[in-house]
């Protein structure tokens, strides 16, 4: 450790803890995969850098738990990561042949239209519209005429309009130049040509879209209960809120404030000429000036949100303390002294009723939240490692 470059050894002291296959480079996999326990590694080459790799124990992966389905699907996800960087082109080459199998070829008399009525209500009446709904663009195109043909088939603006009536129109795609036009179809296309080639070879009986859409619903079926849980959370009655209140009073305490005397400065070169000359003694009502535009204000009430400025300054100066020049509001400057530390008071129930309630709402929820969660523990006696997974 104490010759390591890596930054990280420092504080993790060299331990990557138990190592899947796989989730490492190949070359340092490759070589932890051979040593033995207790054994140590030759200098091991990777793309970051040299490695010495000291095996303290072995035991069998997950991978040992799954059955033949399982463990196919998650060697060949392991193996995509050796040909990532291959991916990507391989994707564009296969997606251009399916383009070019199924004779997708586009009108582009209609393609220009679309972009035509896409930028025409974009700029209408004069002002920028970001949330355009595409269904009105393309609902504006004669319905039989025809944006592309597939496979001798005509496809027209019905045909978009049903991909997208179910898509938000902060969602919707920009079809504001014939390329991103045509780039949109195919997309849209291709995801047909997709479907149809997935029913084609039984993609559905697969392991990986089975393992996949079981993920899918389960993840739908869990958020779908615990929206259940906390939607049919009652809110906190009014006792319940003013007695968290009066017990709580301290969490809702306005925040300090002061009154302070104020010159307020149109130019700083004024402003810092004046806080050299004038003593924390002197009131400050004596260099008011309207020649020079100089504002004098008498006993200002300022807080956080109305004076962030000055009040930041505030907290750190003590009564009767002259401040440095600060900029101000409008590009006014100020000098000012304070005349009161106002000491944070109790905020009425009425103000803070909401935020009161908000937060017994969201205990209760949080609690309901734990109970449903312990209700399925026992119903599937479930136990926790609480080495792993301390509470």
């Amino acid at each position: 450790i104490e010759f390591s470059d890596d930054p990280s050894a420092q504080n993790n002291q060299g331990l990557l803890g138990w190592v899947e296959w796989g989730l490492t480079a190949s070359e340092f996999q490759l070589a932890a995969f051979q040593l033995n326990k207790n054994e140590i590694s030759e200098p091991i080459l990777t793309p970051f850098g040299y490695h010495l790799i000291f095996v303290e124990d072995v035991r069998l992966s997950d991978y040992n738990k799954m059955n033949l389905e399982e463990f196919n699907s998650s060697i060949i996800n392991l193996s995509k990561r050796t040909v990532r960087n291959k991916l990507r082109a391989a994707a564009a080459t296969h997606d251009s042949l399916a383009l070019l199998n199924n004779n997708v070829v586009f009108n582009l008399s209609s393609i220009n239209n679309i972009v035509s009525s896409y930028n025409g209500l974009k700029s209408s009446g004069g002002k920028i519209n970001k949330n355009i709904s595409v269904i009105n663009v393309v609902d504006r195109l004669i319905k039989k005429n025809v944006l592309f043909v597939k496979d001798g088939f005509g496809f027209g603006p019905m045909w978009l309009i049903n991909k997208l009536k179910d898509v938000p129109i902060s969602r919707h795609p920009v079809f504001d130049t014939s390329e991103n036009t045509i780039a949109i179809l195919n997309n849209f296309i291709l995801q047909d040509i997709a479907i149809i080639n997935g029913k084609k070879h039984d993609i559905i009986n697969s392991f990986s879209f089975k393992k996949r859409q079981e993920n899918i619903i389960n993840s739908l079926l869990y958020d779908a209960y615990l929206k259940h849980i906390i939607n049919s959370t009652e809110k906190p009655d009014s006792t319940k809120i003013k007695k968290y209140y009066k017990s709580n009073a301290e969490k809702y305490l306005t925040k300090q404030s002061f009154l302070i005397d104020e010159l307020r400065f149109r130019s700083k070169l004024v402003a810092d000429s004046l806080k050299n000359i004038i003593s924390n003694n002197e009131s400050l009502s004596l260099y008011e000036n309207k020649n020079l535009k100089i504002v004098y204000n008498n006993n200002l009430s300022i807080a956080k949100n109305s004076h962030p400025a000055l009040y930041d300054m505030a907290l750190s100066l003590e009564k009767g303390e002259m401040s440095p020049v600060l900029s101000s509001f409008g590009g006014n400057f100020s000098i000012f002294k304070i005349n009161k530390k106002i000491p944070p008071s109790p905020q009425k129930l009425s103000s803070v009723y909401s935020k009161v309630e908000s937060t017994l709402l969201k205990e209760k929820q949080n609690k309901n939240k734990r109970l449903m969660i312990d209700d399925l523990k026992n119903k599937y006696k479930i136990k926790i490692n609480k080495n792993l997974f301390p509470e």
